[in-house]
């Protein structure tokens, strides 16, 4: 049997298609519509990256350890001299092991980006299934000769008799 389309579930539809068009670009946007930093806020962001070596748990920028002060100054001095951003994290983590916060998106590290949205997507994917399946399970009515057996069959044991089998 075909599926009836109302237009309040027309509007359904491509309400949760606008949603979904809204998640993506706002994703796309925090991914990659990051504005390029300049001077002293560029020097905190990269700093922001670097884990404090002396430290637990600290970065760079919130550590006031003499190692975070020198990193910091020698941050300030690359991007004085016009070293990119992947220069100075280079420089830092061939220096000093798994010193940066945000691993590299190569070899076995790239599970650490690509993980979640896999995830995300297989929750989207059974989601949907599972819509899908409960719509189909309550879109199968019982038919008239169901509906008279069972009323036969409940009549049958209002009045004491045996069910029809």
């Amino acid at each position: 049997m075909a599926e009836v389309r109302t237009p309040a579930r027309k509007w359904r539809s491509i309400a949760w298609g606008l949603l979904g068009l809204v998640v993506v670009v706002a994703l796309v946007i925090g991914a990659f519509g990051r504005r390029p930093t300049e001077g002293e806020d560029r020097v905190q962001a990269l700093a922001g990256q670097i884990k404090c070596v002396t430290c637990v748990g600290e970065s760079v920028a919130g550590s006031q350890s003499d190692f975070a002060v020198n990193a910091r100054e020698d941050i300030r001095t690359r991007v004085d001299d016009g070293d990119t951003d992947e220069e100075i994290l280079g420089y830092f983590s061939s220096r000093y092991d798994d010193v940066l916060l945000n691993p590299s998106a190569s070899g076995v590290n790239s599970l650490v980006w690509i993980l979640p949205i896999v995830v995300v997507a297989v929750a989207i994917a059974g989601a949907v299934l599972t819509v899908r399946q409960r719509r189909q399970t309550s879109a199968s009515r019982p038919s008239a000769e169901d509906r008279r057996l069972v009323e036969a069959a409940l009549q049958d044991f209002l009045a004491g008799g045996e069910p029809h089998g």
